[in-house]
């Protein structure tokens, strides 16, 4: 069975200047409504998979800064099957979308298989704020310090009935 779907292209370069920190790119008034097409009228919500993921050549002194979480948040949108913090018992508006080793002095790329991802509720205005951000696997913290690579992330999204609704 065929299943529609939309790609997300998120290039890290594409930030403003002023939504970029050492570990986060900020994309500001994604239009969902456009991203995902057609398919965005006929669900409300939607299962979010990251494809793949490719960055740039980097110096990572630190061992513990090389391996990443890298999470994202969307403003307006509900994370359904994610987006909870085990150490504040609480959801967030965060999701943890994958872990890579990142290489320093070189690049990186990751293909993902499979159509592992995570669900969300669209927001009204179709208009969101997507973060991406790093964050160190040894301990959860953030080593501002560290300046990470330009990046690509590439999503497929397909609509998903929840409770016998679209």
């Amino acid at each position: 069975m065929e299943k529609e779907s939309a790609t997300i292209i998120l290039r890290t370069v594409n930030c403003a200047v002023g939504d970029v920190t050492n570990n986060s790119w900020t994309f500001r008034q994604v239009d969902l409504r456009k991203a995902i097409g057609t398919i965005y009228n006929q669900y409300d919500h939607f299962k979010l998979c990251l494809t793949s993921f490719g960055s740039g050549s980097v110096t990572i002194t630190n061992a513990d800064d090389r391996t990443v979480n890298i999470y994202m948040s969307m403003s307006n949108c509900y994370w359904v099957s994610s987006g909870y913090d085990v150490s504040t018992n609480n959801r967030t508006q965060n999701c943890l979308i994958t872990t890579a080793d990142l290489n320093s002095g070189s690049g990186r790329s990751i293909n993902y298989t499979g159509e592992i991802g995570v669900l969300f509720k669209k927001p009204e205005s179709g208009i969101t704020d997507i973060t991406i951000y790093y964050r160190r696997c040894s301990d959860d913290s953030i080593n501002g310090a560290q300046a990470y690579a330009n990046a690509v992330l590439c999503f497929s999204v397909y609509g998903v009935q929840v409770d016998g609704k679209n």
